[in-house]
C-alpha cells in the first residue's frame, strides 16, 4: 500500500471522517482518496497538503480538549476593561 493512504486511511479510521470531507478539507480535491484508492499518483505538494491537515487537525483536536484554563479574557470583562 502506498505509504500516504495507510496514513490517510489511519487518519480516516481514527477520526470517523469522511473520505470526501477529507479530500475537499486537505487538497480541494472530493475525490483524492478514491483515486488513491484506485493507484492514482500524486505530487509531493499535495501528499504534503494532506500531511499538514492531518497534523493540524491532531493539534487543535488536543487544544480542544485541553482541560487547562484559557488564557484568553472573556468577552464581559475585555469589554468592561
Amino acid at each position: 500500500m502506498d505509504p500516504l493512504l495507510d496514513e490517510i486511511e489511519r487518519f480516516l479510521a481514527l477520526t470517523k471522517i469522511a473520505p470526501t470531507r477529507f479530500s475537499l478539507d486537505a487538497v480541494g480535491d472530493a475525490h483524492f482518496v478514491r483515486h488513491l484508492r484506485t493507484g492514482r499518483q500524486y505530487y509531493p505538494r499535495t501528499a504534503a497538503k494532506a500531511r499538514a491537515y492531518m497534523r493540524d487537525y491532531a493539534q487543535r483536536a488536543r487544544a480542544d480538549s485541553d482541560p487547562r484554563p484559557s488564557a484568553e479574557v472573556p468577552t464581559d470583562q475585555a469589554q468592561a476593561a
